[in-house]
């Protein structure tokens, strides 16, 4: 009974320290932190590419945190808690990923050369750049023993990557198309891991746009 009533502490100390204590204003810190400055290419791509982001929202904050859900219930029987954050980053940020990769494939492709008077036109519509970070547990407790049922989500809202490109020669002719992604809606955690499992998203999130505008890039000299 002695370790049973030890471990039942040690579990309650667990939640309240990664669930209970959850806030908006340490959500964006941690969100915050997981945004390092992207440090532009120092090549100019300004005379023959154009990048228009006309159809995305801009924010003054470089990220932005509302709780929509928040309760805890200790309850002698039954625990049970869900926490809710909607959150949004800058577009900005995203963009200036989206700009360094594209630096460094025209760099890498030497299109200063192949473009010469032509000019190259980026509408970027859509970025990946809002969630919803959800954790929901409880826990039922029994004579002797207890069952514990964690879960923590993070829901894209904005799970989108959408540009598209018009190519015109110095003869006036166009020609473009659009490319499009949808990134995984959803990821899940079946630990209570807290601000860890919102770090590790951010980390997965730059990488995987990074790869993504790397593609993109790719497939639209290659479409030239």
């Amino acid at each position: 009974m002695k370790s049973l009533n030890l471990k039942i502490l040690a579990l309650f100390f667990a939640v309240v320290s990664l669930s209970g204590c959850i806030s908006t204003t340490k959500m964006a810190d941690v969100i915050r932190d997981r945004m390092p400055i992207v440090k532009q290419s120092d090549y100019d791509f300004s005379s023959f590419v154009t990048i228009k982001t006309d159809s995305l929202a801009k924010t003054d904050s470089l990220v932005t945190v509302k709780k929509e859900k928040s309760y805890f219930i200790p309850a002698v029987f039954l625990w049970a808690w869900h926490y809710q954050f909607a959150c949004e980053l800058s577009s900005d940020y995203m963009l200036d990923i989206f700009r360094k990769v594209l630096a460094d494939k025209l760099r890498e492709y030497n299109m200063e050369k192949f473009i010469g008077n032509n000019k190259l036109e980026i509408n970027i519509g859509k970025v990946p750049n809002r969630f919803k970070y959800s954790n929901i547990g409880t826990v039922l407790f029994w004579v002797l023993s207890y069952t514990p049922s964690f879960e923590e989500v993070i829901y894209r809202e904005n799970e989108s990557f959408n540009i598209s490109y018009t190519f015109t020669d110095d003869l006036g002719n166009t020609r473009g198309d659009s490319l499009t992604y949808t990134f995984p809606k959803q990821y899940k955690s079946s630990d209570v891991t807290g601000y860890y499992y919102v770090e590790d998203y951010m980390m997965s999130l730059k990488y995987d746009f990074e790869m993504k505008s790397a593609e993109f890039i790719d497939r639209i000299i290659e479409g030239l």
